[in-house]
């Protein structure tokens, strides 16, 4: 059966949770016209998110590129806000459906064919999804085939036991949805009434295989 090669198993991370690229520069002008440290993939038509970009506060925020060179986006609909700004900040490309992924718990065992409406997951006790934006803050770039948290992924404090939870997954909105990734956890957990459920950063890590 045909594999993947590793160049691929990182595109399809970044894909999934993004991929960001150094700023090196901004212009003072409308719309503001940014430009990476290295040749980007953003092409018309893809969404960006600039963030963290100083000086030229009108370059962060979502944008659809109304033109893009090797190295240099326009962020059409962003207006001048400051002086031309310098090395700071990240630009990344976004999913088309969303910037956002959702982290769940589940009580019984997930497999490829699972969904998020699929299997038991766990409910009551104030329990939710946890919502993770795309950002470097929150994910490093995909390296050696995995793509680990930078930031803390944080569920809302139990008002009741959550007990028995074997598996988490990660998926594309904040009820039902697909899955895109998931997992078991080494042991069963159990979250406490009034404890906060966490990853903090290095705590979880996404594999293509």
């Amino acid at each position: 059966m045909p594999g993947k090669s590793d160049y691929l198993e990182l595109k399809v991370l970044d894909v999934i949770f993004g991929y960001q690229h150094a700023i090196l520069s901004s212009t003072a002008a409308t719309p503001v016209v940014i430009t990476t440290t290295v040749p980007h993939s953003v092409q018309v038509g893809d969404r960006v998110s600039v963030f963290g970009h100083l000086v030229q506060l009108g370059a962060n925020g979502e944008w659809l590129p109304g033109s893009v060179g090797a190295s240099t986006i326009t962020l059409t609909g962003s207006t001048l806000n400051g002086g031309a700004g310098g090395n700071t900040g990240t630009v990344k490309k976004m999913l088309d459906a969303g910037i956002t992924n959702y982290f769940g718990l589940w009580t019984t065992t997930l497999t490829d064919a699972s969904t998020g409406s699929t299997g038991t997951e766990m409910t009551g006790g104030s329990y939710a999804r946890a919502s993770v934006t795309n950002n470097f803050a929150t994910w490093a770039n995909a390296a050696a085939g995995s793509k680990t948290n930078t930031g803390t992924i944080t569920f809302p404090t139990a008002t009741a036991n959550w007990n028995s939870i074997t598996d988490w997954a990660v998926l594309d909105a904040s009820s039902g949805g697909n899955i895109l990734y998931y997992g078991a956890f080494a042991a069963t957990q159990t979250v406490s009434n009034g404890q906060t459920a966490s990853w903090s950063a290095a705590g979880i890590t996404v594999t293509e295989d």
